[in-house]
């Protein structure tokens, strides 16, 4: 349900679900409401890498449901997985948003620390 809100409309499989949540360089942060229904949702990896002789964390989906928007959700699980990445001593921590992200995606990203600094390219062919 949450990557559908993220523009997925496809959502996930139960076996990727379950490869994503067992692989031990993955962590997902879900936040709740009162009533223990997911409003939000964080994934983050965390690898070594020869470059940054160290490790590397990449906030890979981040979502909040429509109706739990400006609420603060996001900006929560954001600062959970700088924490996590502190504990990880992590020596860079990425997030990549989609192109098409409007300026207040950008601002609000800006505004928990992050600033664009590079590109990224994907291969057509996978």
């Amino acid at each position: 349900m949450l990557l559908r809100e993220l523009g997925f409309s496809d959502g996930s499989d139960t076996q990727t679900v379950h490869w994503v949540t067992s692989h031990p360089e993955i962590e997902i942060f879900v936040a709740c409401d009162a009533q223990d229904r997911p409003v939000g949702m964080l994934s983050l990896s965390h690898r070594p890498q020869l470059r940054l002789r160290g490790r590397i964390a990449t906030v890979d989906e981040l979502v909040v449901t429509e109706a739990w928007r400006r609420r603060g959700v996001g900006k929560a699980l954001l600062l959970h997985a700088i924490e996590r990445a502190k504990v990880l001593s992590v020596k860079r921590l990425e997030l990549a948003a989609r192109r098409d992200a409007g300026p207040e995606t950008v601002r609000f990203y800006e505004a928990c620390g992050f600033a664009a600094d590079c590109m990224v390219f994907r291969h057509e062919g996978t």
